[in-house]
């Protein structure tokens, strides 16, 4: 039955009549087909079956219908062979339904038809060849949207010449075939070409840039296209042309009179050459993003003065921006993040009175905010990224002021420091602020919690662009493209925050994640946090809260990352509703005072419990020392007679003649130089002897004192004390030491009482009881507690106090992996080597170890005259090289990694000639090394170089001998090429090769795998590498090959004890056979995705017949796969990650696959060998992204964007570790396995886009981990689940194009059962 809204035009009451009774008449029925216009689209409300009406109308007769729009309902059905009646139809219009089936044979009688739309339904089959007779047929569209595609093959012969003449041609997400249509060289007439996501693999003809003189629009875009375009063409009527997402290669075009050009996410390299402004005046659109561009932003792009919108995001450009951008104004959309731009951002560019949208992030911009800031209109600006830069300064005052129209504000990674301001409440609707990885300080403004935009919705998108940002979100960096306007984040994370978590805060009711972790906040988590109903994530781990965890927090059922970590939180956790899912214990470690019930493994005893024990504790002492009573006087008295004979005769007169204590360890010093020294003057040998003489004298006496008290010494020892102890002095310097330390985790609890040689990180030597070693880096600290052993993570702050001067002895130093962020370095830490005490002096601190403590300023000039030093570890800081370092030359291993550092690298650490180790990585190193800095490292064994600026530039000579022989080379965003460096063909000893991004632009040479026998990892990926690959190789060790993200092609190699293989995004062609297995049989990963591969279904019936079990990563996205999923791959026991989206396989899925371990259990990550089998650098699609994982925990299936069909087999819900399963837009029919509930660890379920039917079983709701579910466009039925975690899933949209769902979050409420109906 069909049913209409109430409020209808009275002109359609009879219409309405005649629609609702089917049984009326033909005569009323004849009357109201007589009309020749059926327009019911504007009304956008009828939903039911299509077939009857179209069985009403092939009732009838003579039929005067010509033009018949329905689109834009909720219309269900097969549109059924009684359409062939209509034969005045000249215009159908069924688009944006829910029509199914496939399509009818009578459509060939429709012989005056111009006009069909049926996209955006869920039709299926194979487009009839009947098609063809549609002789008068001038627009034809098929097109569909991604989540509710038209699944239609349109299989037509090559040599197909059809007779109609198309000017619109739109064809979207329907299969076509792999060579480009040829039919279309036949239509003389088009105007519009829309061949989207349409599975073509082929290079464009050149017949079709001369195809039509009026071609307006060309749109290929998410197709396989490759080869190169043509640099320069004439157009008379294109100008707007659609070819991103493709394989399309060389230099960008320069086509004249085009005004859209969008070419995001090719293949496309090289420089841009805009040389003036008239090659491309009619531009008004240019997308350029994410590919291989490098080079600098030519100055004429300045001059195109019809440009509203510029991507150039992700490529390698290079190099300063043009201070020239005021001729633009019609500029509203800038994205030029993520490349290597720097120095400063222009003004001009700032002030360009129609910017809506300025994304700088991820370059290496320098210069002072405010002087940015200062000249952006407020007026429009809606977006400002200016992430990841190297920005200093301040956030004005005045930012409230001039930008009040900004919603989004992402200044994270950069160098600002001052308080938040509270100005920037003044920015009403933002709905994005990160503020992360900076220095800043003070307290949270409280007027945050009256910001707008985090209480009503006020996105924006701006149309005709792709706004895309990163996103820090649970941890890991997410890409959003055209999703930004829906997310409500505010991140504070990683500055020095302090004071306490505003109640305000909680009135942010939209607020989706919250991220104030890495500060110093105090007080109490709010009580009324609850309020925030729609937060997902919520981290406020280390820092310095207290009190319990509130109760309010149970009620954020959408909450699904959590972090409390290294806190002072105490009181039993939660463990109602969300709370249950948080099982994990290291969301509450650090925090020794919380308890169970689990993740925690105890409880805290109660007060009568602890008094009881208490009482028994000390009847055990009261017994203890009666016994001892006796044993103890002889004790003490042997301490006493020590301490008298020991003391008055040489401790006690050091201690009383301040002149003899200093003489005498001055005199030890001087002794213990000259008689190690080997030097003496010509007249200086009797001196010699004679101060050795007395030299050995005074120590005789030494000895025999100590010999005297060696009854103390003895008794203090059987007491399993320290044989001598801690002198007093060195322990009152510990304490002042740690005065100015913070130590949230309470880790230096143990330094208290006298003998300072048993705290933690302190060790002193066993014979004269001086502080030799602190070793306070960042560890875990571990006490027993009623039973358990509790860990916390040691992490210091704080101030470093220069009473350690104080500490003589000192040799070895290590306050690594601590948390001393945004502090100067202290100016004393070089006088560590250089203690001045009435001319005595000690050199002998060989190790200094300051790294991952995010310490500021520069060394210490004095850091030079650590002239005996062999270790020098100042990584994870923000810091300059030291100017004098090549002092240190005795200098073996040198590590200034991620110090931020920038500038040339200085040719003073050439000097370091007892260098084996130097890493300079993860800085913004410019300017060019030669050989002169290599020029006497000849010990040189290990060098790690990269340069986020991309550009350090690596200049030797082609013929360059070094010096040194390498065992590990790692240089990323280096430019060493475009040549493959030949030097390396002198490095014999190297096993470890990594030259990443490195802009090489050349073949892999053949010496290369001469050293196959010694490679443990080589990574030559991110460049621009071509030609084939030696097709057979052995690798003696297990051996980690990364070559993806380049050119390279043929067919796949096969390389003995291989591990991890990498060959993502290539071109790669050829068969997968089953010799991949054979080969290498050690294979952990194989990543082999975005190739141009098929596979030989005889190669696994032939060879895939044994258990697998080292391969745990098969990734073969998006190349030509066909046929059925091959059930050998069954036998892939260990497998945790399969990867078979984007291809053409068809068949059901195999049962087998619920039979796999990898999925099932636990497996070790690491082979008896000792490689790493970590899945590295793999790029998986998960919740509708592709994220790059790092960790070896993910377990994933996706089979999606196939052809597979039939049920989904109810083996796969045995797989109880599987947490991603992705089987969308496939043709699955049947039901969802009722007891899918079993996958308990599913974090990602996406089924949408198939056949299913049937109701959501209930069992789901178990779930508790599940966060991403999408079951839209298919045929299930009944009510959505509404407990445990489908609370969480109110978004309309994972349920949508199931007109047989109800109940919320759908508007279609469900009848009670006794009714049976559904209203």
């Amino acid at each position: 039955m069909w049913t209409f809204p109430k409020q209808l035009l009275i002109g359609f009451k009879l219409l309405i009549c005649s629609l609702l009774c089917w049984s009326c008449t033909c005569s009323l029925v004849n009357f109201i087909i007589s009309l020749k216009v059926f327009p019911l689209s504007t009304l956008r409300h009828f939903h039911g079956e299509i077939t009857e009406f179209f069985q009403a109308l092939s009732e009838c007769s003579n039929s005067s219908l010509e033009e018949l729009n329905l689109s834009q309902n909720k219309l269900i059905g097969n549109i059924p062979h009684s359409l062939g009646n209509l034969k005045r139809l000249r215009e159908l219009q069924l688009y944006s339904n829910a029509v199914s089936g496939s399509f009818p044979s009578s459509i060939q009688n429709l012989s005056r038809l111009e006009i069909l739309f049926l996209n955006d339904n869920k039709m299926n089959g194979t487009i009839p060849e009947s098609i063809g007779q549609l002789s008068e047929l001038r627009e034809l569209h098929l097109s569909g949207k991604l989540l509710a595609r038209n699944l239609l093959v349109f299989n037509v012969t090559h040599d197909w010449i059809p007779p109609f003449s198309l000017q619109y041609v739109n064809i979207l997400d329907c299969q076509l075939n792999p060579t480009f249509p040829a039919w279309l060289r036949t239509q003389k007439e088009l105007i519009e070409i829309h061949l989207v996501n349409t599975a073509i693999s082929d290079a464009i003809p050149n017949w079709l840039w001369n195809l039509s003189s009026q071609l307006q629009v060309l749109d290929l875009s998410h197709n396989k296209l490759m080869g190169n375009l043509p640099k320069s063409l004439e157009f008379s009527s294109l100008f707007s042309v659609f070819l991103d997402f493709n394989h399309l290669e060389g230099l960008p075009p320069l086509w004249p009179n085009v005004t859209r050009l969008y070419l995001r996410s090719n293949l496309l390299s090289g420089p841009m050459l805009i040389r003036n402004s008239q090659e491309m005046s009619q531009l008004i659109t240019l997308d350029l993003s994410d590919n291989f561009l490098n080079g600098s932003i030519p100055s004429s792009i300045n001059e195109l003065r019809n440009l509203s919108s510029l991507l150039l995001s992700n490529n390698y450009l290079s190099g300063n921006i043009d201070y020239h951008w005021e001729i633009m104004q019609s500029l509203f959309f800038i994205d030029l993040s993520k490349n290597n731009l720097s120095g400063g951002i222009p003004s001009s560019m700032c002030s360009l009175p129609s910017l809506l949208w300025l994304q700088l992030s991820n370059n290496n911009f320098s210069g002072n905010l405010s002087l940015c800031l200062k000249f952006v209109s407020s007026e429009s600006l809606l977006a400002l990224d200016l992430g990841e830069n190297r920005l200093s300064g301040t956030i004005p005052k005045w930012i409230g002021e001039r930008l009040s129209s900004i919603k989004i504000l992402s200044l994270r990674g950069n160098m600002l420091f001052g308080k938040i301001p509270k100005q920037l409440c003044g920015i009403t609707y933002i709905h994005v602020l990160d503020l992360a990885q900076n220095n800043f300080s003070g307290s949270i403004p409280s007027c945050f919690g009256s910001l707008a935009g985090y209480k009503y919705f006020n996105g924006t998108i701006i149309e005709d662009v792709t706004e895309h940002m990163d996103l820090v979100v649970k941890v890991r960096q997410y890409e959003y493209y055209n999703q930004i306007s829906n997310v409500n984040l505010m991140d504070f994370s990683k500055n020095s925050l302090s004071g306490e978590i505003p109640t305000e805060l909680t009135n942010l009711t939209l607020l989706n994640l919250l991220n104030l972790s890495w500060n110093h906040l105090t007080g109490m988590i709010p009580e009324n946090i609850g309020a925030l109903r729609q937060l997902e994530s919520l981290d406020l781990s280390s820092n310095h809260l207290s009190g319990h965890i509130p109760s309010s927090m149970s009620s954020m059922t959408f909450l699904s990352h959590l972090n409390l970590s290294y806190n002072n939180l105490f009181g039993q956790i939660p463990s109602s509703n969300q709370f249950q899912t948080f099982n994990d214990p290291s969301i509450y470690v650090g925090n020794p005072e919380l308890y169970g019930p689990p993740p925690l493994p105890t409880s805290v005893s109660t007060p009568s419990d602890r008094n009881a024990e208490h009482k028994d504790q000390e009847d055990v002492h009261v017994h203890i020392d009666g016994e001892d009573q006796f044993e103890k006087l002889w004790f003490y008295l042997s301490i006493a007679l020590g301490f008298i004979v020991g003391f008055w005769a040489v401790c006690g007169s050091l201690l009383m003649k301040k002149s003899w204590r200093h003489a005498y360890f001055c005199f030890a010093d001087k002794m213990k130089e000259k008689l190690f020294s080997g030097h003496c003057s010509e007249n200086g040998t009797m001196a010699t002897l004679k101060t050795t003489f007395l030299f050995l004298c005074f120590h005789f006496l030494l000895l025999s004192t100590k010999f005297v008290s060696l009854e103390a010494i003895w008794s203090n020892s059987s007491a399993g004390n320290n044989p001598v102890g801690c002198i007093e002095m060195e322990r009152q310097v510990l304490l002042k030491f740690k005065e100015g330390l913070k130590d949230p985790s309470n880790g230096l609890s143990s330094w208290f009482g006298q003998d300072c040689c048993t705290w933690l990180g302190v060790g002193c030597n066993n014979q004269t009881g001086h502080v030799i070693k602190l070793d306070l880096k960042s560890q875990p600290v571990c006490n027993q507690v009623a039973g358990s052993v509790f860990c916390k993570k040691l992490t210091l702050g704080g101030e470093l106090s220069p009473s350690l001067l104080d500490l003589k002895y000192l040799n070895y130093l290590d306050l690594s992996y601590n948390d001393f962020q945004g502090i100067p370095i202290p100016n004393f830490i070089g006088s560590l080597n250089t203690i001045e005490s009435i001319g005595c002096s000690n050199s002998s601190l060989e190790e200094v170890d300051f790294s991952w403590n995010m310490l500021a300023g520069n060394f210490p000039y004095s850091l030079g005259y650590f002239k005996g030093s062999k270790s020098l570890l100042l990584s994870r800081n923000t810091c300059p090289i030291p100017e004098n370092i090549g002092n240190l030359s005795r200098l073996e291993e040198l590590d200034l990694s991620y110090n931020k550092m920038s500038g040339t690298i200085m040719e003073i650490i050439g000097q370091l000639t007892e260098l084996t180790q130097l890493n300079l990585f993860g800085n913004s190193w410019e300017g060019i090394i030669s050989e002169i800095h290599f020029l006497i490292l000849t010990k040189l064994s290990r060098l790690s170089l990269s340069s986020i600026t991309n550009l350090l530039v690596l200049n030797v000579s082609h013929n360059w001998i070094p010096s040194f022989d390498l065992s590990l080379i790692e240089a990323d965003r280096c430019q060493l090429g475009p040549a493959f460096p030949a030097w390396l063909r002198t490095q014999k000893n190297l096993w470890d090769i990594t030259l990443k991004n490195a802009a090489i632009l050349d073949t892999i040479p053949d010496w290369l795998w001469n050293l196959s026998s010694q490679i443990y990892n080589l990574d030559l990926s991110h460049n621009q590498l071509s030609g084939d690959l030696l097709g057979s190789l052995k690798f003696n060790l297990p051996a980690s090959i990364d070559l993806s993200f380049n050119l390279l092609e043929g067919s796949l190699p096969l390389w003995t004890s291989v591990t991890n293989l990498y060959l993502r995004n290539n071109s790669f062609s050829g068969e997968i056979t089953i010799k991949i297995f054979q080969e290498m049989p050690q294979l952990f990963n194989l990543d082999l995705s975005m190739n141009f591969l098929n596979d030989s279904r005889e190669s696994y019936q032939n060879g895939l017949e044994k258990d697998f079990f080292s391969i745990v990563a098969l990734c073969l996205r998006g190349n030509v796969l066909c046929g059925n999923i091959p059930e050998e791959l069954c036998n892939c026991t260990q497998i945790r990650v399969l990867d078979l989206g984007q291809n053409s396989l068809s068949g059901s899925i195999p049962t087998c696959l619920g039979r796999l371990g990898g999925y099932q259990y636990l497996y070790p990550t690491s082979s008896s060998t000792g490689t790493n089998s970590n899945l590295e650098h793999m790029d998986l699609v998960s919740k509708g992204r592709q994220l790059d994982y790092d960790y070896p925990t993910i377990n994933t299936i996706d089979l999606s964007q196939n052809n597979v069909s039939g049920e989904i087999p109810i083996e796969l819900t045995n797989l109880s570790k599987l947490d991603t399963l992705n089987l969308s837009l496939n043709h699955l029919t049947g039901k969802i396995p009722e007891n899918i509930g079993d996958l308990q660890y599913l974090e990602t379920l996406d089924l949408s886009c198939n056949l299913l039917s049937g109701p959501i079983p209930q069992s789901m709701t178990s779930i508790t981990a599940l966060s991403s579910l999408n079951l839209s466009y298919n045929d299930l039925s009944g009510q959505i689940p509404t407990a445990n975690q489908f609370q969480s899933f109110n978004d309309p949209s994972n349920y949508a194009g199931n007109t047989q769902l109800c109940g919320p979050p759908l508007p279609t409420n469900c009848s009670t059962p006794s009714d049976g109906s559904r209203t």
